[in-house]
């Protein structure tokens, strides 16, 4: 049986996240809402620039079509990693989405002023991850069709995208 061709990528997510736990909860939840992207992960905020800019060791690496950035982030300031990709003009266009912990106030005048597209709150529920991504005005989503006998096809499985010796836990 030949595959299917299609005349475009699917996007292709950055989930910027330093708990493991989270990583996976995510991915389940992506998987839930039918939503199969390719989900590369970074598990430390300080890789995010080199990442985005394709500096080594991430070269070769594919730059992400929008970001997930968990806040806040143990190793470097989510706020100010956010103004940074803000301010460079190679990447500044990416739709970032930033996810929390809860609707606290502590954590809502922490997103205060971010130049976001979207802030979400945890727990992340399919319904809203699929109308959190649809109302990316002009951007792609792919969406998994059930086959002819019910069953959907196997998801693209997450990339950890960490140069070797840093992934923490």
């Amino acid at each position: 049986m030949e595959s299917e061709h299609y005349p475009f990528e699917p996007l292709a997510f950055l989930l910027v996240e330093d708990s493991p736990s989270e990583v996976f909860a995510l991915a389940e939840t992506f998987n839930t809402a039918r939503i199969y992207n390719k989900l590369m992960v970074l598990r430390r905020g300080m890789d995010v620039l080199p990442f985005l800019r394709r500096e080594p060791p991430f070269e070769s690496k594919r730059r992400p079509d929008a970001i997930f950035l968990k806040l806040p982030l143990r190793d470097v300031d989510g706020g100010k990693l956010l103004e940074e990709i803000r301010a460079d003009t190679r990447i500044s266009g990416l739709p970032v989405i930033v996810i929390i912990d809860g609707p606290t106030t502590d954590v809502m005048e922490e997103t205060f002023g971010l130049d976001a597209e979207l802030v979400l709150h945890k727990p992340i529920n399919p319904n809203r991850l699929r109308s959190a991504l649809l109302s990316l005005e002009g951007r792609w989503i792919t969406f998994l069709k059930e086959t002819a006998n019910g069953e959907a096809a196997a998801p693209l499985p997450a990339e950890i995208a960490v140069p070797a010796g840093s992934v923490s836990s």
